[in-house]
């Protein structure tokens, strides 16, 4: 989580928490998709991030619980987006859809069937 710097507040490996709360991790150089989930509480002022392999349920257990307040940072108007690094290995980070909710609401879930898919490169050998 980056919030006005380029240092993190928060960061894990990525992995995912199993029904039985065991650490599974997700290897992201595979090339299989995967989802996030990133929720903000501002009755709490927590933010918390989720992640799991296309086709498993978003774990009980976030990856990431961070407290801030967000009013002290967000505009009223802003941009939102992703940013990537691998450093010295070349790759492709694609975000294939998102769900936003505003107000309070739980986003809407998005449908793996309706979401585009990206053909995998064959390495070369």
């Amino acid at each position: 989580i980056l919030i006005s710097s380029l240092i993190p507040s928060a960061s894990e490996p990525a992995y995912y928490y199993s029904r039985n709360n065991h650490r599974i991790p997700i290897l992201l150089r595979s090339g299989d998709p995967i989802r996030a989930w990133v929720d903000y509480s501002s009755q709490e002022m927590l933010i918390k991030v989720s992640k799991s392999p296309l086709g498993v349920p978003k774990p009980r257990r976030p990856l990431i619980s961070f407290p801030i307040d967000l009013s002290l940072v967000l505009d009223e108007y802003m941009y939102r987006g992703f940013s990537a690094s691998t450093g010295l290995i070349t790759a492709s980070h694609n975000v294939h859809g998102w769900s936003i909710s505003i107000g309070g609401g739980k986003a809407q879930d998005l449908n793996p069937t309706k979401v585009p898919t990206l053909e995998k490169k064959k390495k070369i050998s």
